[in-house]
This record gives C-alpha cells, sequence and structure tokens, in this order.
C-alpha cells in the first residue's frame, strides 16, 4: 500500500492510526471488537454457510479517534463497513479498565504479530 497525492502529515496520521489499530494494545481510551474463528476448526462445510465466531479479538482504537465518544463511534462504523461489526468499549469505566487490564501489551494477532510499523510508508 502506498499513499499518493496527500500532505505529509496525513500519511503520518494515517501510518500512526494503522501502527495503532493493528499493533499491541497499549494506552487507548476505546477498544474495538471482531468475530473471530479458530481457523482450524473450519471445515470444507462452512464454505456455503460460515459458522458462528467462537471468540472476540480486541483492537485498540487509534488515538485520532478515540479522543472523544463520537470520534470513536464515526471509527466503530467504518470499522463494521470494512472489518466486521464490533462492540466499542470505553476504557475509562469499570468493564473497559478491566478488559484494557487484561489485553494490555497483547498483540490482536497472536504471537509477536503485533510489529510496529509506524516508520513506514509503504507495505
Amino acid at each position: 500500500m502506498h499513499l499518493e497525492g496527500v500532505a505529509e502529515a496525513v500519511t503520518q496520521e494515517f501510518v500512526t492510526a494503522l501502527a495503532e489499530v493493528l499493533g499491541p494494545i497499549e494506552q487507548p481510551r476505546y477498544l474495538i471488537s471482531r468475530p473471530a474463528w479458530d481457523r482450524h476448526r473450519l471445515h470444507l462445510r462452512h464454505a456455503l454457510r460460515p459458522p458462528a465466531p467462537d471468540r472476540e479479538v480486541w483492537h485498540q482504537v487509534p488515538t485520532l479517534f478515540g479522543g472523544s465518544a463520537a470520534r470513536a463511534e464515526v471509527f466503530r462504523a467504518a470499522w463494521a463497513r470494512r472489518v466486521r461489526d464490533g462492540r466499542l468499549i470505553y476504557v475509562g469505566n469499570p468493564e473497559g479498565a478491566g478488559l484494557l487490564a487484561t489485553l494490555r501489551w497483547t498483540s490482536p494477532f497472536g504471537d509477536g504479530a503485533g510489529m510496529r510499523i509506524v516508520e513506514r510508508r509503504h507495505w
């Protein structure tokens, strides 16, 4: 992926937001989930009718969108269109704080997959 025709500042905002949503969960104001399936349990019979998700995977909402509930909701709506419908949780309430305490420094992709890509502009 390469961003063309945009200002350097916009490119940097995009790269930072992408790194935050795909990277390890650090200190976000909001978390967002996506449904996931254990790929080892999927079978050919699921090609016509996929199975129900068996877990939720959590990502941090990028700082650019986490500054207010309204901006976080804009991110959630885009997430639902492009990824899957997920739950948006504010970490300033008891449920969110407990979830963040459990998930902090984990990667939404498992072992070591949450590499930092902040300085990269080409993928």
